[in-house]
């Protein structure tokens, strides 16, 4: 188990629900996910070479809800003409977004690049909607030689131990996280992705409440049509959101139905099982 910093925070005044949330890098409260990567995962990323590199890839789900949120690639490549190597995170939905910053960067063909910067945060620093968020490719580091058109980037290089801060948004909520990681160089870039934590979503505070009544929405990912069961689901309703428009499509469950999801596009939604005490049950599912 890698070392974790709780802080426990006691607060003297109350939040009305969907109130914005925050979280501090590098720390865990009772109300937060948490997820230890074991073993870590070392991406590595070269310099420069003359042969192609296959790259590596690691897929990260931060709210545990069985969607994954982020993609961390590690690339390279070139020839006699030029190459490249970096390191970049990206978002896997309109719903995940980084922490970062435009800059401007030196680089080939041509001379400056317009990046996305990941912000380099450390331990304490506070994740909250005072950050500014991009939902798009996010560079960690970058470099290029001969006439290979790539930024060059080295805000992440060899740097050590730092944070990646992350925003889930959702239509009822949005949750703070951070992704600590260790940026070492040594002729090769290598991040090591360690562990990672996110706000609990605060706005449904009765997440488990179904468990024992055997609700089961299949297949998911979906294509043209969702089953949903549900042995003890009276006067309830099934609603389900994209990260758009808002609501899709509602349904008033019975023991069983089938919903005809054939006009949805592909994308990442979001259902909600309600009743007259509101929300009880929500997850995520994907259309393929």
């Amino acid at each position: 188990m890698k070392k974790v910093y709780l802080l426990f925070f006691l607060l003297h005044f109350t939040f009305k629900i969907c109130e914005a949330q925050f979280i501090l890098a590098g720390t865990v409260s009772g109300k937060d996910t948490y997820f230890d990567i074991v073993p870590d995962s070392a991406l590595e990323a070269l310099n420069v070479h003359l042969s192609p590199y296959p790259g590596e890839t690691i897929k990260l789900d931060v709210d545990s809800d069985g969607i994954q949120d982020y993609q961390i690639d590690t690339y390279g490549g070139g020839g006699l003409g030029g190459g490249t190597g970096g390191c970049v995170i990206v978002p896997l939905g309109a719903h995940a977004s980084v922490a970062s910053h435009m800059d401007t960067s030196a680089g080939c063909c041509p001379a400056q690049y317009i990046a996305q910067l990941v912000d380099t945060l450390v331990m304490g620093d506070t994740i909250s909607n005072a950050l500014s968020f991009y939902s798009g490719t996010n560079y960690l580091w970058s470099t290029t030689y001969g006439m290979a058109q790539a930024p060059i980037i080295s805000e992440w290089n060899d740097i050590g131990e730092h944070y990646i801060g992350i925003r889930l948004n959702y239509p009822q909520d949005t949750l703070y996280g951070w992704i600590r990681v260790e940026a070492t160089n040594s002729g090769i870039f290598i991040l090591t992705v360690k562990d990672m934590a996110c706000n609990k979503n605060q706005h449904i505070g009765i997440n488990e409440i179904y468990n024992s009544q055997k609700l089961i929405i299949a297949p998911n990912p979906f294509s043209d049509q969702i089953t949903v069961l549900c042995s003890d689901c009276s006067d309830a309703l099934f609603v389900l959101y994209n990260f758009v428009s808002g609501k899709t499509l509602e349904k008033k469950i019975t023991k069983s139905f089938l919903l005809n999801t054939e006009q949805l596009a592909k994308g990442i939604y979001l259902y909600e099982v309600r009743n007259i005490n509101g929300v009880i049950k929500k997850g995520k599912a994907v259309k393929n």
